[in-house]
């Protein structure tokens, strides 16, 4: 069977004008940068901790070593006297590595952020090479306003690879409207074989607005108390 696949998003490579090395100056003493995006008046700098005690060895399944350095997203506005910072977003990210789960691939190895037209897209791909056939790629849209990135819609698409059918979650926080689609066909049907018809559901969703940087992953316990960007 021939897979449909999905869109693997990578860290857009900035223009000249906005070499890495310009951002160097607003990295905290003891992390290191590992990704920006930039536009005219604005940048996000992907900076992670470089702390040795926080590399773990690992003596089971999957790596042999877990990156669990944490991971923050710094934000710049530009002023006549070069960009400044203006707030940061401390929990969202998750780690390379993760000690509960230590076969979980690092989220940002197909993912990555985009900048454009004041809309900061953050894309996290999660998949297991043991213990779980279970893939998901997440999108989220931010949009500058008055400073702050707020959440204007959220894409999950997943699925389990030993499977035929996925899932999409999709949620608009301007129209306040969820629309969820199950039963997708992953895989080409072989010949003869009788095509799934998927199902779409929408919903309303609560005028909470939310903004990147008060979101935290550790809300996301996977029950029904969870904000809906967690995709429950």
């Amino acid at each position: 069977m021939k897979s449909l696949g999905f869109l693997a998003l990578s860290l857009v490579a900035l223009p000249a004008a906005y070499a890495a090395e310009d951002w160097q100056v607003h990295v905290p003493s003891g992390w290191k940068l590992i990704g920006d995006v930039a536009e005219a008046d604005a940048a996000v700098l992907m900076v992670e901790q470089d702390d040795p005690a926080k590399r773990l060895k690992n003596d089971g399944l999957g790596p042999d070593e877990l990156n669990t350095n944490p991971r923050r997203l710094l934000f710049l506005s530009r002023t006549a006297a070069g960009y400044k910072r203006t707030g940061s977003a401390d929990n969202f990210l998750p780690p390379e590595g993760d000690s509960d789960t230590p076969c979980l691939a690092d989220p940002l190895e197909e993912g990555g952020m985009d900048l454009r037209n004041n809309v900061l897209t953050l894309n996290l791909n999660y998949w297991l090479s043991c213990g779980s056939w279970s893939t998901s790629k997440d999108s989220y849209k931010f949009r500058l306003e008055n400073g702050r990135y707020r959440l204007i819609g959220f894409d999950r698409r997943s699925y389990a690879r030993n499977g035929g059918t996925g899932e999409e979650i999709s949620i608009n926080y301007l129209t306040n409207r969820k629309k969820v689609t199950t039963g997708i066909e992953i895989f080409e049907p072989e010949a003869g074989t009788p095509v799934t018809k998927s199902k779409v559901i929408w919903t309303r969703t609560g005028r909470q607005k939310y903004y990147l940087d008060g979101m935290d992953r550790n809300q996301c316990d996977g029950d029904e108390s969870a904000p809906s960007w967690c995709g429950y």
